[in-house]
């Protein structure tokens, strides 16, 4: 399924390996650096420029390419949009690891 992130951009559900509130993980070290490093690795897509970032998403597809979303919109939107479109048999399926 595909997710709709903000402004133009829709993504591969499936490709979704993290997601979280910026503002609750972008204040450790260890954040900050992996933020850093893909920066000048150019694997970081700002949605939109317009307003402030909510919410970070991490996806990796099939060939194995990793990048970084930063979203406009907020987890729990996002999380309901994942949730509503991942349906495995009859039940809903949360799988996005949270931190």
């Amino acid at each position: 399924m595909y997710i709709h992130i903000g402004e133009d951009i829709i993504i591969n559900s499936e490709d979704i390996l993290y997601i979280c509130d910026i503002d609750r993980n972008t204040i450790s070290k260890r954040s900050k650096k992996f933020l850093l490093d893909n920066e000048d690795e150019g694997k970081i897509f700002y949605v939109s420029f317009e307003e402030l970032p909510r919410t970070m998403i991490v996806t990796c597809d099939s060939e194995g390419d990793e990048m970084i979303y930063v979203s406009p919109l907020s987890l729990q939107l996002l999380l309901k949009r994942i949730n509503e479109n991942s349906i495995i048999g009859d039940s809903k399926c949360t799988y996005l690891k949270l931190f």
